[in-house]
């Protein structure tokens, strides 16, 4: 099952940590007085929590995630990081950021693109808050007044395209530099620290009391081509399909508003999506369908319920024949893989499982169907990537331990109609989905799967189609 990548094609166009497990590809840090603090990292809960306590100004005390090397380079022409973030406390002496930013030990010169605060108790000149740019000797900077106790998406995009960096708040633009962006390989870092940057090097504060932060999720953007799903004909109609897609809104907010026709009387639903909760650091994600005007919802989902797991919710609504239309809303900041109908006039379900893990490593099962009819699946899958996993080994070194899954469709002359292969590696965590159509004379399709690790496989489902 073992497929060979590079380490740059590892990479997927959108990498997500919406922090409902512990990634390779993120460095962990805890140094000096947060070593040996069980409370400066919680991670896990659908949100990262991170507090730096006492720190003494004999060593660097910090707390910190950073991907492990410098991995975006000139190759990745626009590179975006989006995360949403509240301060739960005020400024304390040393800083406190996020962006990209190039690593280099005992270099005089950096390149980095990031929002940045840093407090010196004892000299006001070097108390800021800034967003900007620094390439070699080039800089540009912007003022910025965090809040505390309020959250915020912020976004940072490097163009080597128009040689530009920009830099949002909320969507609204701050900072678009004049020809100015970092082109040397970075990667992302968030922290906070006791450490001072001024004309007379680095200085460590100490001090008592706490600097926290909280983060609901990271998401890097490389711009790298996406496949492109083909069109399936009715009577599967896909409303909505992303790649990691975090969506954001205050109150209920509408996610899409959709027209469709059926043959009635039943239309198929399946939804896949992750919802959290947040321990009360803000409210549920939650996903509300309406259908036509109805003004109560048909069906609403809630992170109190799932509580960062993702699903693939199935099930069967009512529907006359005729014009219809289907509004998806939502609450907060639900991650939502896509939206599918099937007209229950020209389809009828031949097999409809969820396996979470598959047991055992291999299975095999028959479907049969009419001969005349076409065969319609979908499949959704979380798998994880490899333990040491990190951007810079070769991707095909570490296949042998991620989580793999498999699925061949033969007919009964054992000729192969489909295959598909769902890599830990390349979905780095997060859920993939796939929708297909199987046409011919066959009237009985053997379905293998085979695994490696315990991929959770949300839906397993096969329609005959008319």
């Amino acid at each position: 099952m073992a497929v060979a990548l590079d380490a740059q094609d590892g990479i997927p166009p959108v990498k997500l940590d919406d922090f409902n497990k512990i990634h390779a590809w993120w460095d962990y840090h805890k140094d000096g007085s947060a070593a040996l603090d069980d409370r400066a990292m919680v991670n896990g809960r659908g949100y990262l929590l991170l507090r730096l306590s006492n720190p003494n100004a004999e060593q660097e005390c910090n707390v910190a995630i950073s991907e492990f090397q410098n991995i975006y380079g000139k190759a990745i022409k626009r590179l975006l990081v989006e995360t949403r973030v509240k301060l739960l406390t005020p400024m304390k002496p040393g800083s406190r950021g996020w962006g990209f930013w190039k690593s280099a030990k005992g270099a005089a010169l950096q390149s980095l693109c990031w929002f940045m605060e840093q407090m010196d108790a004892g000299d006001a000149r070097l108390s800021w808050k800034m967003m900007g740019v620094v390439a070699k000797k080039q800089r540009q900077t912007h003022p910025w007044k965090p809040e505390i106790n309020v959250w915020h998406v912020y976004r940072i995009e490097r163009d080597l395209v128009s040689n530009t960096t920009r830099f949002w708040i909320d969507d609204s633009l701050l900072l678009q530099t004049a020809q100015l962006a970092p082109a040397d390989r970075l990667s992302f870092h968030l922290w906070i620290d006791n450490q001072v940057y001024s004309k007379k090097g680095l200085v460590r504060a100490a001090w008592s009391g706490e600097s926290a932060l909280l983060v609901d999720y990271v998401k890097i953007v490389t711009q790298r081509k996406i496949k492109s799903t083909p069109d399936v004909k009715h009577p599967a109609l896909l409303l909505y399909k992303a790649w990691n897609d975090v969506l954001v809104g205050s109150g209920e907010y509408v996610i899409g508003d959709f027209s469709f026709q059926t043959t009635g009387p039943t239309v198929y639903v399946l939804l896949t999506a992750r919802l959290e909760s947040y321990d009360g650091f803000d409210e549920d994600d939650a996903l509300m369908l309406y259908l036509d005007d109805d003004t109560a919802p048909v069906k609403k989902w809630s992170g109190k319920d799932l509580k960062g797991a993702t699903r693939t919710f199935f099930f069967e609504l009512e529907a006359e024949p005729g014009s219809h239309r289907l509004r998806l809303s939502g609450k907060n900041t639900p991650t939502l893989y896509d939206l599918l109908l099937v007209d229950g006039g020209k389809a009828r379900i031949l097999f409809n499982k969820a396996l979470q893990p598959l047991s055992p490593d291999s299975m095999e099962i028959i479907i049969r169907k009419e001969p005349d009819a076409a065969l319609l699946g979908y499949a959704a899958a979380t798998l994880d990537e490899s333990p040491e996993f990190n951007h810079i080994l070769p991707v095909g070194r570490l296949e042998e331990s991620d989580q793999d899954l498999q699925i061949r469709m033969l007919d009964q002359q054992s000729n192969l109609l489909k295959a598909f292969f769902f890599c830990g590696n390349e979905s780095l965590g997060e859920c993939r989905t796939k929708l297909w159509t199987i046409r011919g004379d066959a009237s009985e399709v053997l379905v293998k799967l085979r695994q490696q690790g315990n991929p959770e496989l949300h839906r397993l489902i096969f329609f005959q189609s008319y």
